[in-house]
C-alpha cells in the first residue's frame, strides 16, 4: 500500500516494536488486508492471521494463498479456536480502537502467547 500515514508512518513504528521474527509464531490480529502477515512470511515466521471482514479475510487470502492459516473471527468474543500459549507474538496494528472492550481482548491475547513473549499494537 502506497497511503503515506502507512508507508512512513504507522507500519516503520509498528515493524520497529518487532524482535527478529524469524521462526516465530506470530498471530496477526486484524491484518490490513495481510500487508503484515506477507511481511511477517517473508521474514521467516509461521503466520495465523484473522479478521472480522470476510472482506479483509478474502483480500488477504488472495495475496497470501495457503502460506498462512487465515480465519475470520470477532475479537470482542473468545478465541477459543486457538489454544493457550499457542503464539510468540500478537500483532493487532491499527485495530484496537474497532472494540467495544479492551478487557475481553487483552485477556486472550495473555491466554494465547506464550509466557515472557510480545503483544505489539
Amino acid at each position: 500500500m502506497t497511503k503515506p500515514y502507512n508507508a512512513y508512518y504507522e507500519r516503520p513504528a509498528t515493524l520497529s516494536l518487532l524482535p527478529d521474527v524469524k521462526g516465530k509464531v506470530v498471530l496477526d490480529a486484524y491484518r490490513a488486508a495481510g500487508w503484515y502477515t506477507d511481511w511477517l512470511l517473508n521474514q521467516g515466521a509461521s503466520v495465523t492471521a484473522l479478521d472480522f471482514s470476510p472482506k479483509m479475510v478474502e483480500m488477504t487470502k488472495s495475496k497470501i494463498g495457503e502460506r498462512a492459516k487465515i480465519i475470520q473471527a470477532d475479537l470482542n468474543e473468545p478465541l477459543d479456536f486457538i489454544e493457550d500459549e499457542e503464539f510468540d507474538i500478537v500483532l493487532s496494528s491499527l485495530t484496537l480502537h474497532y472494540l467495544e472492550n479492551w478487557d475481553r481482548v487483552m485477556s486472550e491475547f495473555n491466554r494465547i502467547l506464550k509466557e515472557a513473549e510480545m503483544l505489539v499494537f
